[in-house]
């Protein structure tokens, strides 16, 4: 039977999110996972810059420049996308200085391992149709997005007992019951651990299941 657009949207994004999930599974960009995730709203920055980078490199590549040979493809994609960091920092410094400043290398980083999962993925991608490989490079960005998102929620309720987003707070709990232990670089290695185990774990379950 034909996969439908909707069917297949779905089913890439179900497997985005937890047998190729980004940080839990493949462990890409740990290093800014543990620095931003403080934050949910530079957490948040990120994720887009990341899923737009990946969708606007993808675009260019397929459109523009398909007719690359293939031993120039990796130095053609570190080009590509060191440009497209360039862009979005700029963009950023204009929108947000202060919000740059504190995102700072990690921008790049971010976007780095998304290159990187995109690399992986590249003879797939190219072998398929134009929506398909799109819906896969999207859902890469989206699920690296959700799985920021998640885990900068959890560590925002445990620090400070509340959900902060660009000055707006919904409190969970006294901040009195918080532990802020984990905004300290150990206590969010800690949480991104146990989040690992947590989630692996659950994926184990389900594929005997």
């Amino acid at each position: 039977m034909k996969t439908t657009t909707k069917q297949f949207i779905s089913d890439t994004m179900t497997q985005s999110l937890t047998n190729n999930n980004p940080v839990f599974i493949l462990m890409l960009s740990i290093a800014p996972v543990l620095a931003l995730t403080n934050d949910l709203s530079l957490s948040i920055i990120a994720g887009i810059n990341v899923l737009v980078i990946l969708v606007v490199a993808f675009l260019i590549k397929r459109g523009l420049l398909s007719k690359v040979p293939e031993q120039l493809n990796i130095l053609v994609n570190i080009l590509l996308v060191a440009t497209l960091v360039s862009i979005s920092e700029l963009v950023l410094q204009v929108y947000d200085l202060a919000m740059y400043d504190a995102i700072g290398i990690y921008l790049p980083l971010t976007a780095v391992s998304g290159m990187i999962l995109t690399q992986t993925n590249s003879k797939t991608l190219d072998k398929d149709t134009f929506k398909n490989a799109l819906i896969k490079v999207a859902t890469q960005g989206i699920s690296f997005l959700v799985t920021l998102i998640l885990i900068a929620i959890i560590r925002s309720i445990l620090t400070t007992g509340a959900v902060r987003l660009f000055g707006l707070q919904m409190r969970v709990f006294d901040v009195a019951y918080s532990f802020t232990l984990i905004d300290s670089p150990f206590g969010a290695f800690l949480i991104l651990s146990l989040l690992m185990a947590l989630f692996r774990n659950l994926m184990n379950k389900g594929a005997k299941s």
